[in-house]
C-alpha cells in the first residue's frame, strides 16, 4: 500500500509539471465534406501577435485575460447532410480529453445532439477548458489552455475577436 501511495504521488507530481498538451484533432478528413469549416491552431505568441492587429477598443475588454492563454484550438464543421462525421470521431476526442486529465463538468444529451464541457485545474485555478458540441449537421471543438478564469472567457466570447482570429488564420494558410 505504501508503494502504491508513493507511486501515485510521483505520478501526480510529474503530471502537474507537464506543459499544456494539444488535442490530436484528426478531423482533416471532414474538411472536404463540409460546406463551411474553421480550423484554428494558435499558441500564446501567435494570439498576442493577432491581438496587436485588432483595434484597441475591442482588445482592451479582454487583453489581460488573453495574455494568459498558451494555446487555442478550434475546429468547426458545418455539413450539408447528416452523417458526414462518424460517432467514432466524437468518441476519439472525448477519450483524448479524458487522457489529458480533463474533468467533464457539463454533459448535455438530446436525441441527436450532445455538448460536453471539460476543465483542467492546476494550482487552484483553471488551466484549460474544452467544449465539444455535436449536432447532426455540425461538429465543433474548442480547446483553450493557459491561466484562465470563467469571467475572462465570457469577455472573449462576447467580443468579435473569435471572428478576427479565424480570418487571420485563414489568411495565414
Amino acid at each position: 500500500m505504501k508503494t502504491l501511495i508513493i507511486t501515485l504521488a510521483a505520478v501526480l507530481a510529474f503530471a502537474a509539471a507537464l506543459p499544456a498538451q494539444k488535442l490530436d484533432l484528426k478531423l482533416d478528413h471532414l474538411i472536404a465534406l463540409a460546406k463551411e469549416h474553421v480550423v484554428i491552431d494558435m499558441d500564446g505568441t501567435q494570439i498576442r501577435a493577432a491581438l496587436a492587429a485588432v483595434p484597441e477598443k475591442e482588445v482592451k475588454k479582454f487583453k489581460g485575460q488573453a495574455e494568459g492563454i498558451e494555446m487555442l484550438q478550434v475546429r468547426t464543421f458545418e455539413f450539408e447532410n447528416e452523417g458526414a462525421y462518424k460517432p467514432s470521431d466524437v468518441e476519439d476526442i472525448r477519450r483524448q480529453m479524458d487522457g489529458l486529465g480533463m474533468s467533464k463538468i457539463v454533459s448535455v444529451r438530446e436525441k441527436k445532439e450532445s455538448v460536453d464541457i471539460y476543465m483542467n485545474m492546476k494550482e487552484g485555478g483553471m488551466s484549460g477548458i474544452a467544449v465539444l458540441a455535436a449536432e447532426p449537421k455540425e461538429l465543433t471543438v474548442v480547446h483553450i489552455m493557459g491561466k484562465l478564469a470563467m469571467r475572462d472567457l465570457q469577455a472573449l466570447v462576447d467580443s468579435k475577436i473569435a471572428y478576427d482570429l479565424a480570418e487571420l488564420q485563414n489568411r495565414k494558410q
